[in-house]
């Protein structure tokens, strides 16, 4: 090896321990499948140097710092990847894909992946995350910009290749071609991290990458030019390619001077404990709306921000108005005469109070008309959200909860449907949906988006039994609002008749979702519907089948306490004393404070001793 290769070996090897323990899947899978493809090249070229020694030496200084480090971690992501995969990615390519068949020609359009993605999700499984890209840069190609995109993307990648090759192929042993290898190999290398990540967005990766573009490109005009293959039109071309490209340059330039002013403004109008943004912040953010108007969730997030000053606004017209009562209030009681001589305390205030009533009108009325500015401005906002990006749901929730500040508005039913159709995995958009529906007097849809609603998640389950209960018969909460799931039934058996004597009430629940969990095969019930069946059983007096679900139940999970405890409960109030003292034995061990535990664990010994 001469000198310069070995200078070479430093920074290789850290390269490619960089790449392992950065602990990336999709890096190992690039570097290694680009380094296969692009010795296959070099030996079917036969290029020239030393190979086999330095790709030793680099593989093995590697390898000793990696067993110096650990190579523990490593392996552990390397077998995840090779058993489980990475199933949300999967999940979310197969949720994309068949958008490519409905927008095969032009896609949804660029920069849209994270909205149409949105719409696509029929469960709560990747709930509460945003995929802004798809982890795939060929899946999103072909979804936002249809076939011509992919194949756009495809060309770019195939011409770069084919532009290194010319060189290699020109003069195989000469240093431009390793050069040209070694670009190569950057580009494979790129093309293949894009199966499973989306690094060609960030900038750094995307700079560099145009970069090393450019210099392949350049070579492959150079050794044309050298070999004489060269025509006017090809240089005019070139010229004129040139030119586009300052263009570009410039207008991405400008655009990402704007895009960071928009960002400093962003953050530096960030809420407060309260969550009300100052005014100096609402301007903040109204000079980065006009710098991009074209930014939905900014209007968005400015329509919030003037609604939460209606809402402040309002709170405090209240306040005014409740002390305007007060006042009003106390003068029906006043004496005639001097206030002064008042038998209570309290009337000695009545002439500021008479000034409050005199003057408070006046001022209430300024009060309402302060909230337009605010109202207008906001509703504003959500109207260039919505335009901006139609497939915002949030932008259409505000929008039906308004429909009566237009003048000639869709109805709050065409708003509340755009939102679930764009939102039709978030339990959230459902329930607003419900709420607005009984607003609007339509109690059968609010039935459907609360069902719909619970059968996506539990979160809002509780919420959704307060404002059923005082509107719905218990028949209806439990067969057109709760969905058939055991567990929402036996929650909303207990919180819609917590007292012991409504067990009447509680028992058609309690039956429905013991019908439920028997019609599911024994063995592939989980512990947490073990778990439910024990506490139905234990309800309706089944106690032998009850105790025998806990112990099904703590099989699968010994070291839930909480159940542990329900079970060594039962176990005492059946008087099975020894069992009982087991259980609370395991209880304490596992949590010593646990005080109930050890309160019942005195008892259970007292009475064991009493009957001996």
């Amino acid at each position: 090896l001469d000198a310069g290769i070995l200078w070479l070996l430093l920074p290789l090897t850290i390269l490619l321990v960089g790449i392992a323990f950065s602990l990336s899947r999709g890096g190992l899978f690039a570097f290694f499948g680009a380094s296969g493809f692009c010795l296959s090249l070099r030996f079917a070229l036969g290029m020239r140097g030393p190979l086999i020694g330095t790709l030793l030496a680099v593989v093995g200084l590697a390898l000793v710092l990696l067993s110096w480090f650990g190579m523990g971690p490593l392996m552990d992501r390397v077998n995840t990847a090779w058993e489980h995969g990475d199933p949300s990615r999967v999940r979310v390519w197969a949720r994309v894909l068949p958008l490519a068949q409905d927008f095969p020609l032009w896609g949804t359009g660029y920069g849209t992946f994270e909205a149409v993605e949105l719409t696509q999700r029929a469960d709560v499984i990747d709930f509460g995350f945003v995929f802004s890209h798809a982890h795939n840069e060929y899946v999103e190609a072909l979804v936002e910009g249809g076939i011509p995109r992919l194949l756009l993307t495809l060309g770019v990648i195939g011409l770069i290749g084919l532009a290194a090759l010319r060189v290699m192929r020109a003069a195989p042993t000469s240093l431009a071609a390793d050069l040209a290898l070694g670009g190569l190999f950057a580009i494979v290398t790129l093309a293949l991290q894009s199966v499973v990540e989306f690094g060609v967005h960030t900038p750094a990766i995307a700079l560099l990458a145009t970069v090393v573009a450019a210099q392949l490109s350049g070579m492959d005009a150079a050794t044309r030019i050298s070999a004489g293959n060269t025509t006017p039109a090809g240089r005019l071309a070139r010229s004129v390619a040139a030119l586009v490209a300052l263009g570009v340059a410039f207008i991405l330039g400008a655009e990402g001077w704007k895009v960071y002013r928009v960002d400093l403004l962003q953050s530096s109008a960030q809420p407060g404990a309260g969550g009300v943004l100052a005014p100096e912040q609402i301007l903040r953010l109204e000079k980065a709306a006009r710098l991009a108007p074209d930014n939905a969730p900014l209007h968005l997030d400015l329509a919030r921000a003037h609604l939460r000053v209606v809402e402040e606004q309002k709170k405090q017209l209240v306040r005014r108005l409740l002390v305007r009562e007060a006042a009003q209030a106390v003068l029906t009681f006043a004496p005639p005469g001097d206030v002064a001589q008042a038998s209570h305390p309290a009337l000695t205030c009545l002439p500021g109070l008479l000034v409050i009533v005199q003057e408070r009108g006046p001022i209430l009325q300024a009060d309402a008309d302060r909230f337009g500015p605010s109202l207008t401005a906001a509703l504003g906002h959500l109207i260039q959200a919505r335009n901006a990006n139609p497939l915002l749901a949030d932008a259409h929730l505000q929008l039906a909860a308004h429909t009566h500040e237009f003048i000639s508005p869709d109805s709050s039913v065409a708003y509340l449907d755009r939102a679930k159709l764009l939102a039709p995995g978030d339990p959230h958009v459902w329930y607003l949906c419900g709420l607005r529906d009984l607003a609007l007097l339509q109690p059968h849809r609010a039935c459907s988006d609360w069902r719909h609603c619970l059968e996506l998640s539990n979160e809002h389950l509780s919420d959704i039994l307060k404002a059923s209960a005082p509107l719905f018969p218990p028949r209806v909460i439990r067969t057109q609002i709760l969905a058939e799931n055991p567990h929402q039934l036996l929650f909303a058996a207990f919180q819609l008749f917590p007292a012991a004597e409504q067990e009447p009430e509680r028992r058609p629940f309690l039956e429905q979702a013991l019908t439920l969990l028997e019609g599911r095969p024994a063995a592939a019930r989980t512990a947490e519907e073990l778990h439910v069946e024990a506490v139905i059983l234990a309800s309706c007096n089944h106690v032998e089948r009850a105790l025998t679900a806990y112990q099904l139940a703590l099989g699968q999970q010994p070291q839930r306490v909480d159940w542990r405890w329900e079970f060594a409960k039962l176990l005492h109030q059946q008087a099975r004393l020894p069992e009982a003292r087991l259980e609370l034995r395991s209880i304490l061990r596992d949590q010593p404070s646990h005080a109930p535990a050890r309160e019942l664990w005195r008892i259970v010994e007292r009475e064991i001793a009493e009957r001996r």
